[in-house]
């Protein structure tokens, strides 16, 4: 039986972008073209945009299989 590993993150992980960062949109699409080439899958996204204008938060949790003996090529272990 496959067995899988989460990752989960928010806007403040993403390096350059911030709250009212202008890059918000550029930074996740990074982050999850990053992480997908690792073997994660984005498998839920959490918005927020109640509150202060402008302002968005967000919960991506990301998926992947685990590999028991070996690392698939070229995948990292993050």
């Amino acid at each position: 039986m496959a067995q899988y590993e989460y990752r989960v993150f928010t806007i403040r992980d993403i390096e350059g972008t911030g709250v009212f960062g202008t890059n918000r949109v550029e930074g996740l699409q990074q982050k999850l073209n990053e992480l997908g080439q690792k073997g994660w899958r984005l498998v839920g996204l959490e918005v927020d945009d109640e509150g202060m204008e402008d302002a968005v938060h967000f919960i991506a949790v990301m998926m992947r299989e685990k590999w028991k003996d070996r690392p698939p090529p070229g995948r990292e272990s993050s």
